[in-house]
């Protein structure tokens, strides 16, 4: 085939806060957002609350996601229910807030994720209180991923760190140094990996156990960019700690241009997932046609300009109609690249697509006479007739007085209706409208599943 195929490959007490603002905001007012909370308490006698902004960016949606230190959802109950999830919603310039309640004897620990469909100001307040009322009080600024960081130590049991790791698996390092910069102890290290967080006094450390330090330092820096934040105790009162520049290797070493390249590809990455999302405008035009079951509207980026440079892989130029995922290798159905739509990517998998005009995406459905081939269409059962079905998607066909073919020319305001067969995943039926290309080259999409089939396999 001349289009390449794709080979598929396979505790503590401590509270912190980080927002994570975007510097795509200056692009782009009105991307997706994602902030991290590496950590929060419930029980024992603490709650934490969180509290949101608007910046006059118009109607924001509000996820709120907890999640425990291994990355796995954890239900709490808040002043707004129960659960792992909540939803919010900001306009204007208005405020909100969640709040969990602080119930049981034990404190439930954990980090958040919050997701917004426009930049909203978020912070993070924690609180420790008894039968005789509030003790203590403190609210956490905003931080963003670094990949190294110097904390001043006024005592190894009273100081507190919480890192929470986002990125691929992070081997951690810690160096401790008392009031002359003279190291005390080995050089500890810790490894986190994707969704994992971890709270900890600094003299619990592994290494730091037997170590009592008075007005020292500690330097941590990562293998990759992580969130962190610190506190120190006295008693049951708590303070934060500033965060400031790392100082582990010397400016230049080999070891430091590393770690500022890692940084600066993950926070690319990070911005880049930013632009994903389509617009507020473009989910405000089709608010009814989504409310409708087995709708969505996506956007696609041009493979050839953002492939290697988000997170997602295949640099959101790929979807799935029946995962509903941009992430390359999950029965993905339809490819931007160049310009061009495409269906069929890996082994024995293939498709057809074909153009329906300038027609109202409701009016599309598998009776439409362009879509009675797809919708008939029998996916093959073994490899050889699979085989022949990718030669001819290839090279095109004409059924009647329709064309199908697995690669075609993106029109906006165009529509178009796509059948894609992957084995031992999914075989779909998608109408879909382009409704207008943006500025980079990508394509906003609208789209509603038509039918699905049974999961088609080989013999």
């Amino acid at each position: 085939m001349n289009r390449a195929r794709i080979a598929m490959t396979p505790s503590t007490l401590l509270f912190c806060s980080i927002w994570v603002f975007s510097s795509a905001w200056a692009a782009s007012a009105i991307e997706q957002q994602v902030q991290y909370f590496p950590h929060f308490a419930d029980g024992g006698g603490y709650s934490t609350a969180w509290y949101f902004t608007g910046y006059g960016l118009g109607l924001s949606s509000i996820d709120i996601e907890f999640f425990d230190k291994n990355g796995f959802r954890q239900s709490l109950a808040t002043d707004q229910g129960t659960g792992s999830v909540f939803h919010l919603s900001l306009n204007g310039y208005a405020s909100a807030s969640l709040g969990t309640l602080g119930g049981g004897g034990s404190a439930k620990t954990g980090w958040v994720r919050i997701t917004s469909s426009t930049p909203v100001g978020a912070t993070e307040v924690y609180r420790y209180s008894t039968s005789s009322g509030l003790i203590s009080q403190a609210a956490v600024l905003s931080s963003n991923a670094v990949g190294s960081a110097t904390l001043f130590v006024s005592d190894a049991r009273k100081t507190a760190v919480a890192l929470l790791n986002t990125y691929p698996s992070n081997t951690l390092n810690f160096r401790l140094l008392d009031k002359d910069g003279i190291r005390v102890g080995p050089t500890s290290t810790y490894s986190l990996q994707p969704g994992n967080q971890m709270a900890i006094y600094v003299n619990q450390i592994p290494g730091f156990e037997d170590i009592s330090i008075l007005d020292g330092s500690i330097e941590l820096s990562g293998s990759s960019p992580f969130f962190l934040t610190s506190l120190v105790f006295e008693g049951p009162s708590f303070a934060t700690v500033p965060i400031l520049a790392g100082r582990t290797v010397p400016a230049g070493s080999r070891a430091s241009l590393l770690n500022q390249f890692n940084l600066l590809v993950a926070q690319t990455k990070e911005t880049g997932d930013q632009l994903l999302p389509p617009g507020a405008e473009d989910l405000a035009l089709f608010a009814d046609f989504l409310r409708q079951p087995r709708t969505g509207l996506i956007r696609l980026l041009p493979r050839e300009t953002y492939d290697g440079f988000l997170t997602v892989r295949g640099g959101g130029a790929y979807y799935s109609f029946g995962r509903l995922t941009h992430e390359y290798g999950y029965g993905s159905d339809l490819e931007l690249q160049q310009g061009h739509l495409s269906v069929g990517f890996a082994g024995a998998d293939f498709g057809f697509l074909t153009s329906l005009g300038d027609v109202p995406i409701d009016s599309v459905t598998s009776d439409h006479p362009a879509v009675q081939y797809l919708a008939s269409f029998v996916a093959p059962a073994n490899l050889a007739d699979a085989r022949a079905q990718q030669q001819r998607a290839e090279a095109g066909f004409t059924i009647g007085a329709y064309s199908y073919i697995d690669r075609l020319k993106a029109f906006a305001a165009s529509s178009y209706a796509l059948r894609s067969i992957n084995y031992n995943t999914s075989d779909v039926l998608v109408a879909f409208r382009v409704v207008r290309f943006d500025t980079d080259g990508s394509a906003i999409l609208v789209w509603k599943l038509l039918r699905t089939y049974p999961v088609p396999r080989l013999e």
